[in-house]
């Protein structure tokens, strides 16, 4: 388990599909977290049942790479055996590869995984099991007026697509004619739209983001642990525009809605990282 609540769902997601298939359990490795100064295990937000192990020593390629310092280090395990203990498949790109769907009991999964196409087939499931509600009366009084318009959510991620150099590169800002786009499809598409905005740097969209809708800000006392509300929030709109962010496409994703989402063409920063497979079929791309 690595990085944050977005990315361990999807994580999580492979590795329940994989144990489904097997008819055994699913063990999480969340190591990395004892090193991880902005990061930490998310999803005991949700009722998921898992066992956790803690296996460092299968890291210890990368630990030596980082204790030495060693620049452009890299070791990949790929599909290998090691010695003592069981199968190792690490991820070698973002695009899907379906022939993890077939690995064998008993793998050690390192890896994204961001695609739902490693899931299908227990879709229902994975919904049931990140099923959320709100956790306090104005977290419910706004999820009320979610429900009842034509409601869209407006996920901007900035915070660290910003302000952390390696972050910025390589993701980075979607910036605002992205969303000024996006506004033009969800009007030619979604009739009397009303807008729920959620960021993780909110002052900064009120003070630079105008929309010609109804707008509400959804500022950070509706965030909840983890994030946990703001999740179960944007689940409930009925569109969306979301960033290149995790977080944002599951929220999009748990809404199961047969409304707009638009989302990023251009994933990642660079043009090279295939990124065909996060963005399932049927949402827009811009």
């Amino acid at each position: 388990m690595q990085c944050g609540l977005g990315n361990q769902m999807f994580q999580y997601a492979l590795g329940r599909a994989l144990a489904q298939r097997h008819r055994t359990s699913l063990a999480m490795d969340v190591s990395s977290y004892r090193h991880d100064k902005r990061r930490e295990y998310c999803l005991g937000v949700f009722k998921i049942r898992v066992k956790f192990g803690d296996y460092p020593s299968l890291d210890w390629p990368r630990s030596l790479g980082q204790r030495l310092r060693l620049p452009g280090f890299a070791f990949d395990l790929g599909r290998v055996r090691i010695p003592g203990y069981t199968y190792v498949l690490k991820e070698r790109s973002f695009a899907f590869d379906p022939t993890v769907l077939d690995s064998p009991d008993n793998v050690y999964l390192d890896g994204f995984w961001q695609s739902e196409k490693y899931f299908v087939g227990i879709e229902e499931i994975i919904r049931k099991e990140f099923a959320m509600e709100g956790t306090n009366p104005n977290v419910q009084e706004l999820a009320r007026r979610i429900r009842a318009t034509e409601s869209v959510c407006v996920n901007v991620r900035r915070r660290d697509y910003v302000s952390i150099p390696s972050t910025a590169a390589f993701l980075g800002f979607v910036g605002t004619a992205y969303y000024a786009e996006g506004m033009k499809l969800i009007q030619a598409r979604v009739r009397c739209p009303s807008l729920f905005v959620f960021s993780d740097e909110i002052e900064w969209c009120i003070a630079n983001l105008r929309f010609e809708n109804s707008t509400t800000y959804v500022g950070h006392e509706y965030a909840g642990e983890k994030f946990q509300n703001y999740l179960y929030l944007m689940s409930l709109c009925k569109h969306f525009i979301i960033p290149n962010s995790t977080f944002a496409w599951w929220g999009a994703w748990l809404s199961n809605t047969r409304g707009t989402i638009v989302a990023p063409k251009g994933w990642f920063c660079a043009p090279e990282m295939d990124a065909s497979d996060i963005v399932p079929n049927g949402w827009f791309r811009l």
